[in-house]
């Protein structure tokens, strides 16, 4: 293996004449060999411990290159299944704010508790197809713990805004896909945000069109900031 191969084999000092002497002298080898020459060695045993079984089938004993090939074949094949998996970070794409459509106005609309959870904060942007501001606001909610219920007042207070601009066309962005299912379900919420609920439902009956999706937060940032600064931190 060391000659062909360039792999160091382990050699006796002295000659060895019993299994017992050779138990103790590979016992004290392994203590202090190290990993790649332990791998070394179990595949070589492993390689003899092969042709001697073939000899003892009546074949021919392999030849010493033809068991140090089979050996390195076996090495080979271990260490390609074993090698440690290199994961590639996949990087993450951040999500942009995007305009609406010419006509429309999108409402981004965020809420967020307090650090204590004895209150809570809303904030939203209203802006147009060329990113021109056309409203906002950051409001504080007194005794609201409940960070869905923060996002449900603040959806309401900015759709209410928006109304209040005569706008035809609403675009409503949110980063909570709990709330966005909430007002797309056609059934009547029976939760304890449910009157809320209800309500966001009915205004866009005042508008020609109305539409409501989720966003990442990396969209919503605005909105967010603004929640906070509702919420007083």
């Amino acid at each position: 293996m060391q000659s062909e191969k360039g792999v160091l084999v382990a050699i006796p000092l002295s000659q060895i004449d019993s299994q017992s002497a050779l138990a103790s002298w590979l016992l004290g080898w392994f203590a202090g060999a190290t990993d790649e020459e332990k791998e070394a060695m179990i595949h070589s045993v492993y390689g003899l411990w092969l042709a001697r079984n073939e000899a003892r089938d009546g074949k021919k004993i392999a030849s010493p290159h033809e068991i140090t090939e089979s050996v390195w074949e076996h090495m080979s094949e271990w260490r390609s299944l074993h090698a440690p998996k290199v994961r590639v970070p996949v990087p993450k794409i951040a999500e942009k704010w995007k305009p609406p459509d010419e006509g429309w106005l999108k409402i981004n609309s965020d809420g967020a508790t307090s650090k204590h959870g004895n209150s809570a904060g809303g904030g939203a942007v209203i802006r147009d197809h060329e990113g021109t501001f056309r409203g906002g606001f950051c409001q504080y909610f007194p005794h609201v713990a409940d960070p869905e219920a923060a996002e449900i007042l603040a959806c309401r207070r900015a759709i209410k805004v928006a109304l209040d601009r005569n706008v035809q066309k609403v675009y409503l962005e949110l980063d909570s896909q709990a709330v966005v299912q909430m007002i797309k379900q056609k059934e009547r919420n029976l939760s304890p945000v449910g009157p809320w609920v209800q309500e966001i439902k009915a205004m866009p009956n005042s508008v020609e069109e109305f539409s409501v999706s989720w966003v990442q937060r990396y969209a919503n940032v605005a909105a967010h900031k603004l929640a906070r600064i509702g919420v007083g931190e």
